[in-house]
């Protein structure tokens, strides 16, 4: 991993660029130590495979759609960091963060699942929900 290419390709000038970074930590570099961060990874990847499998029982596309968006980025950097030790990232958004595909694919599933959140549930939890249906709720 060591020694990864320094060059940076601009896509959209001062803003967006190509260039390869190794991160060892989270989100926005936040340090973590490595072994809590694979095993919490582990985890949370078997709880969103349960919400897949539950997603397909209960024909619910949009969460089907949401998790594995999301299972499938946490699956490709969980696999960067039990082999790695770290993530590779090659997207800068400047003066953001380092990013990957992987990333995207983490926070658009994550972006899906809040809208698919019908009206209310939010606010008042299960109560506002009943055989799948939404109740009128005060």
């Amino acid at each position: 991993m060591r020694g990864l290419p320094q060059e940076e390709l601009f896509i959209i000038p001062k803003i967006l660029s190509f260039t390869l970074y190794e991160n060892r930590g989270m989100a926005f570099g936040i340090a973590v130590p490595h072994l809590p961060l694979v095993a919490t990874g582990a985890v949370l990847l078997v709880l969103l495979f349960a919400m897949i499998i539950y997603s397909v029982k209960m024909n619910r596309s949009i969460w089907l759609y949401a998790s594995c968006a999301i299972f499938a980025g946490g699956l490709s950097n969980f696999i960067d960091r039990a082999l790695c030790d770290a993530t590779i990232d090659y997207l800068y958004l400047r003066p953001y963060s380092f990013i990957n595909i992987a990333d995207i694919m983490i926070v658009g599933g994550c972006l899906i699942s809040i809208a698919a959140c019908p009206p209310g549930l939010a606010r008042h939890g299960r109560r506002a929900l009943h055989n799948g249906k939404k109740l009128h709720v005060q």
